[in-house]
């Protein structure tokens, strides 16, 4: 059993046996070794055992860095539970949608945070109850964990959908394993690595800081919320425990080069820093470049494709006069994975602009609870029918360069990367569209060009003035999804269709 890798609880198993004494989690004050929380998750799986959940079952988890967080992942990987992230502070209007797609056995939560406003509707159990209830639990796993196959689903990670339902990508335990074996021959992470735990763990970047630790030996850091603006206290903290590896959106790295340009002689101790979910404008990446001796690394990849499937090291090359207008490529596809470039249903030669489809062991297994999407994002391969051969349309236009590496060219709907977050600006529409009092509405995007950030722009017609809009979009919608500028007018500009005049709001 120790040399399996068909599923994700006989590969930390493995890590365990080889790493055990050393420190896999630490907070400020405390630290966890491979063998304390192997023993720890072990106990909650058996506890998830004996209140009947099963392999195939899925729980909602309360996405609080918690060390009883992170075992209570563990337990769900090694008992074959599916578990899904929400977060406690998003609208009580978002969250229902989302619990009614995942229809999950269990919502875990923090102090009782959400339970009286969906009581009698999903069940309920607190954390402190796990651990009360977990701890006469044998620490060695009590059932058969040889059931957990490798397309069992680890996680769903629910992300903002065109229609205005949250969609949830569901990925199993072989798309992980995968991405594992990937990050640690590529990226590089191994055993020596302090990884860290900068992302919110409803956010799919925050799969890396989990899998890229507790299943290498390396050791994970969290860093709570409310230090992740303040550059003081994260510098302090990232250097008093020397990290070696940062991953984050690009945004949060601008955020600290802007507001406290001092404190950014840290970057410099990291060994790599990763980067993605979202462009990095070059005159920001070049600041980093300057101040950084160490390796920068941009990744790519959707949700539905395991957190990131591609990466490219930044080199001088990348600053080069010629090179200063564009984003930096997205570098080679990772190991078993493969990829298609269409475009009018043709696939592109060298240089073309096409949509990206992309195949192999990083495509997840389609929307949970939700076939039709899943048969209109998820298809059969274009160069053949021979047999089922599925691959993702990401909807991203890229092209292959003359070096054979992939370049970002921009979206091919009306999904956007904000603040490290994805979003289909319908479904801003479609949100505030629910009130009557709102006849047409119409979200877009623009780009700043002094700071490189981009400004989510709402236009509506109605009878609710623009204060009230900001109200109800506040009450439905989380924080990064609100729209910086509301203009009413009298009606939105329409095209020789008869359509939203996208193109003339989006240059106004």
């Amino acid at each position: 059993m120790m040399n399996r890798k068909y599923n994700l609880g006989h590969l930390f198993r493995a890590v365990v046996n080889h790493y055990g004494p050393n420190n896999s989690l630490c907070f400020e004050k405390e630290c966890l070794t491979f063998n304390e929380i192997d023993a720890y998750s072990s106990r909650i799986a058996n506890y998830f055992f004996n209140i009947g959940l099963k392999n195939h079952d899925v729980i909602a988890i309360s996405a609080s860095k918690e060390f009883t967080t992170y075992a209570i992942v563990l337990a769900c990987i090694k008992s074959g539970i599916t578990y899904s992230f929400f977060d406690p502070s998003a609208p009580l209007y978002r969250l229902e949608k989302q619990f009614t797609r995942l229809n999950p056995k269990h919502i875990i939560e923090h102090k009782n945070q959400i339970r009286s406003h969906f009581h009698g509707t999903f069940n309920f159990l607190e954390v402190s109850q796990i651990i009360s209830e977990s701890d006469s639990q044998s620490s060695e796993i009590d059932f058969n964990t040889e059931y957990i196959s490798d397309s069992t689903i680890a996680y769903v990670m629910f992300t903002s959908g065109s229609t205005g339902e949250p969609k949830g990508a569901s990925i199993s335990h072989c798309n992980i394993i995968n991405f594992i074996d990937w990050i640690k021959k590529d990226i590089g992470v191994s055993e020596v690595d302090k990884i860290t735990g900068l992302n919110k763990l409803f956010f799919d970047n925050s799969v890396f800081d989990f899998y890229a630790t507790f299943f290498t030996g390396a050791c994970l850091y969290p860093v709570k919320d409310e230090i992740l603006n303040d550059s003081t206290r994260l510098f302090n903290y990232l250097n008093k425990h020397s990290m070696s590896i940062w991953f984050s959106v690009p945004s949060l790295i601008i955020y600290h080069l802007t507001v406290s340009p001092d404190k950014c002689e840290a970057f410099n101790n990291f060994k790599k820093i990763i980067f993605g979910g979202e462009g990095f404008p070059k005159n920001n990446l070049m600041k980093l470049w300057k101040i950084a001796n160490t390796k920068l690394i941009n990744v790519y990849g959707p949700t539905e494709c395991t957190c990131i499937c591609s990466s490219y090291e930044i080199s001088d090359t990348d600053f080069k006069h010629e090179n200063m207008d564009k984003l930096a490529p997205i570098g080679d596809i990772c190991h078993n994975t493969d990829y298609i470039i269409i475009a009018n249903g043709v696939e592109c030669q060298n240089k073309e602009v096409g949509e990206l489809y992309i195949g192999g062991v990083s495509v997840g297994h389609g929307y949970w609870n939700n076939n039709d999407l899943t048969s209109e994002k998820f298809v059969q391969n274009p160069r053949h029918s021979n047999y089922i051969d599925i691959y993702y349309k990401s909807g991203d236009l890229v092209y292959l360069n003359s070096h054979g590496t992939l370049e970002f060219v921009s979206r091919a709907d009306y999904q956007i990367k904000h603040m490290g977050y994805r979003i289909e600006l319908p479904e801003i529409e479609n949100v505030l569209q629910t009130s009557k009092k709102i006849y047409e509405a119409c979200a877009v995007y623009k780009k700043q060009e002094m700071s490189g950030q981009g400004l989510i722009k709402l236009f509506y017609s109605g009878s609710l003035s623009e204060k009230q809009v900001l109200d109800y979009l506040t009450e439905k919608l989380p924080g990064y999804m609100i729209p910086r500028s509301i203009i009413r007018l009298k009606s939105l500009p329409k095209n020789n269709n008869d359509k939203i005049d996208r193109k003339a709001l989006s240059e106004t």
